[in-house]
């Protein structure tokens, strides 16, 4: 039976960094009729049903994911091609502490890293420590017929059959409890009327454990006692740790010992408890913390809630977020991005997400701008208590951006291009000098949570970053000295006024060393300007605020007619000094109005969007086209953001819509990068949201092409719970609820305008519509 294929790519042919990506064929959305429409059409000449009917519904429903045949990888990660299977097509099986993907030998957990931070090359510098994954656990001569994600539930399952059992049908599924963090779940259920014995293999862990084939080059693994009946228990140590960058330097696993076989009919259920701890704890201790840890997971099996409360933990997550109505394949594809996203945090865990998402040691595990600016935003909106983790890591990571400050000699909180899990810096050269863009998108991050909630309790917790932050680049930028200006003396003119940022690389890493950089521009007056009125909210205007607001407002960026042109072209952002025209990676002036949302009006954002986009290489799909999407939709140039929506999820691998950092499934796997890059175009381009310091305004709201509605369930703001439902000619708007944890006391009243009409209260449980809005805004009363 063939793949069900979700996304049929195209074009998968990394672009050269010299050639703009100008015409890459649009990537469709469509499903394989038969599957999708007859249920007979699954099953073998026995009558056997391969394919269960709730899973065809959950797939029309967009909640699960349909992969045919054998999947267990081949070759080297570079792609699906030809119907060859590697890692980067493979779907996560996680909960934010522990993640694999499915099939892999390898799993890893939150903070657990080997190595030491140093100079480049990478080799030095820490990594994500892989430990022996016990969903290893293989079915001797199971020929895979179907597998399925189902994303609603997080868990991954597989039906087989098995040459030496005929008429026996192995349904294998393997989930890591969303409600149990340290625990990891395999099920195995042989069905058939005559009775066999189905061997087990647990070779894959026992190799990798004993020193044989696959043996770990991360940790130092040693057998030990299990102080429980039935089980074995595994010690993994970090073979190099620095206890200061990386205090985890432990792991325990205490697990259900694997029977050799099975008897048909018969169902299994093995439970493996991972735990690490800080250096310096007893292995022993650590032992007996995992070992407890399983013996409280096998009482919840015993007692038949084991698999309800997983279930119920990951339906409350998904009871907020992005609903694609009318289009399954789009609805399917949005819920994959997001999934993924959700198999790598969670709030009890202050860690935050690195590009290849907790499943793989995508750039080495460590937290990259990526985090704060493409994952962080949806998880502010739909999931606070998930995006505190992220804060909550950059606030315990300011020690480790101080160090980094004196290490280049500058002052105040220069924070890690990459950063280990404790904050510092994972090396000591290359891009941590050169991209310190990563510090302001930082205090960006911090200040989306304020926009969100007014909590003035989290802005005094978040004040030292963001004045830190301020700081660093108070010292960063090249300004003339504003007494000779005042005084009359030599820089008393415009342009010898301005502040400037010499030697900086911005989000296009092609060209590198730039000044006055246009994203790094803008985004610099934005975290001054942050500094400054977080300061006069508190009621504590910090002794810098004159400094920042010297500096913010001889800030600029430059409107230049294109190189190469004539003098009636119509100005461009320049998006660095002397820029000639070259090819770009990222599109950066695109990026200045959004995620910044800086000064830009609209005819000279489509203007630049226009010329931009011709000249951006775009192999980073996720990372690159999203912004471009958002642009055209804020100009309601509905017509070019479908083009750009439908390039943004070019790197999307069927069939478990997995994101790759590059086109054919190259670059980095499980890349959360682009995932987060599709979500906010699905929510900020189609949806139009945007969070500003006053209001939360929805600006063209209409649905995706293909589909006939785009909710937002489970929108917070200001202490309420929102629920957005938009249609082609309609936006229904409905208070559902407050969220309490949000709340320093009761919020605040909240109206919604219409296309700047009058303002409406939102009643609880009452909804209110806008007609073909242009524009919706959500405000408090008091506003």
């Amino acid at each position: 039976m063939p793949a069900l294929l979700v996304l049929g790519f195209l074009a998968g042919v990394r672009t050269a960094a010299t050639t703009p990506l100008a015409h890459i064929p649009p990537r469709e959305l469509g499903d394989v009729p038969h599957i999708v429409e007859s249920v007979g059409g699954c099953q073998n000449a026995d009558g056997d049903l391969r394919v269960p009917k709730s899973w065809l519904e959950g797939s029309m429903a967009g909640a699960v994911l349909l992969g045919f045949g054998d999947l267990t990888p081949s070759g080297p990660p570079v792609g699906n091609t030809g119907g060859h299977v590697t890692n980067s097509v493979l779907p996560s099986v996680g909960n934010g502490f522990l993640s694999t993907q499915w099939t892999s030998a390898v799993l890893y957990v939150a903070g657990l890293f080997n190595g030491v931070p140093g100079p480049d090359p990478r080799p030095a510098r820490p990594n994500r420590a892989a430990l022996p994954s016990s969903a290893s656990v293989a079915i001797t001569g199971a020929s895979p017929l179907v597998t399925a994600l189902n994303m609603l539930e997080g868990v991954v399952e597989e039906r087989s059959t098995v040459s030496s059992a005929p008429g026996v049908v192995i349904a294998h599924r393997v989930y890591a409890h969303r409600a149990l963090p340290n625990i990891l779940v395999v099920e195995i259920n042989a069905t058939g009327e005559s009775p066999h014995s189905i061997t087990l293999s647990d070779a894959i862990f026992a190799s990798m454990v004993d020193g044989g084939v696959g043996s770990s080059p991360d940790v130092a693994l040693v057998r030990t006692k299990a102080q429980l009946p039935g089980a074995e228990a595994v010690v993994a140590t970090a073979r190099v740790s620095d206890p200061k960058t990386s205090p985890i330097t432990t792991a325990a696993i205490c697990r259900d010992t694997v029977p050799t076989s099975i008897t048909v009919p018969g169902q299994l259920t093995l439970l493996s408890a991972y735990v690490t701890s800080r250096n310096g704890t007893a292995a022993a201790e650590v032992v007996a913390a995992a070992c407890l840890k399983l013996a409280q997971a096998r009482a919840d099996r015993d007692s038949g809630v084991l698999w309800g409360s997983h279930v119920d933990a990951w339906r409350t997550l998904w009871d907020r977020g992005v609903q694609v109505g009318g289009n399954p394949a789009l609805a399917r594809l949005v819920n994959a991005t997001l999934y993924a996203v959700l198999c790598s945090i969670r709030a009890d865990v202050d860690y935050s997400v690195s590009p290849g998402g907790l499943s793989t040691d995508g750039y080495n595990g460590h937290v990259f701008w990526d985090a704060d600016t493409w994952v962080y935003p949806t998880l502010n909106l739909f999931h606070p208590n998930l995006a505190s983790s992220h804060l909550r890591f950059r606030y315990n990571g300011m020690v480790g951006a101080a160090t980094k400050a004196a290490y280049y000699h500058q002052q105040g909180l220069m924070y890690p291009w990459e950063a280990t899990p404790a904050g510092y810096m994972a090396s000591a050269g290359g891009d941590e000098a050169a991209e310190p863009h990563v510090t302001g998108d930082v205090a960006v991050a911090f200040w989306q949570k304020w926009r969100a909630t007014h909590n003035t309790t989290f802005l005094r917790w978040a004040y030292p970053v963001l004045t830190g932050v301020a700081d660093f680049w108070a010292g960063r930028v090249d300004c003339p000295d504003e007494s000779l200006l005042s005084s009359g003396g030599h820089g008393t003119s415009k342009n010898d006024a301005r502040c400037r940022l010499v030697c900086l690389t911005g989000p296009d890493e092609f060209n590198s060393c730039k000044t006055d950089e246009a994203y790094t521009t803008a985004l610099v007056a934005t975290v001054l300007a942050i500094a400054i009125e977080a300061g006069e909210i508190l009621g504590d205007p910090a002794g810098n605020a004159t400094l920042w607001r010297s500096i913010e407002r001889r800030l600029s960026i430059d409107l230049v007619h294109p190189p190469g042109s004539g003098p009636s072209a119509a100005l461009v952002t320049q998006c660095y000094a002397n820029y000639s025209g070259e090819a770009v990676m990222q599109p950066a002036v695109a990026d200045v109005g959004y995620p910044l949302m800086w000064r830009v009006n609209a005819t000279q954002r489509e203007i630049d969007l226009d010329y931009y986009w011709r000249r951006t290489s775009g192999f980073i799909a996720g990372m690159v086209w999203p912004a471009v999407a958002i642009g055209y939709n804020e100009v309601n140039n509905t017509g070019n953001a479908a083009l750009f929506f439908k390039w943004a999820y070019g790197s999307v691998q069927p069939p478990f819509n997995v994101v790759t950092e590059e086109y054919g499934g190259a670059g980095c796997p499980n890349f959360l990068t682009g995932a987060g890059g599709i979500l906010q175009a699905v929510w900020a381009g189609w949806g139009g949201i945007r969070l500003r310091d006053d209001r939360l305004d929805f600006l063209y709201p209409t649905p995706p092409p293909g589909a006939t509605s785009l909710g937002l369930t489970g929108l917070n703001y200001m202490g309420w719970v929102l629920s957005i439902t938009i249609e082609p000619d309609v936006t229904h708007v409905l208070l559902v609820g407050g969220n309490i944890a949000a709340r320093e006391a009761a919020p605040a009243l909240l109206v919604l305008t219409c296309d700047g009409g009058t303002a409406q209260p939102l009643v609880a449980g009452v909804g209110l519509s806008c007609p073909a809005p242009k524009l919706v805004t959500v405000a408090t009363s008091a506003r």
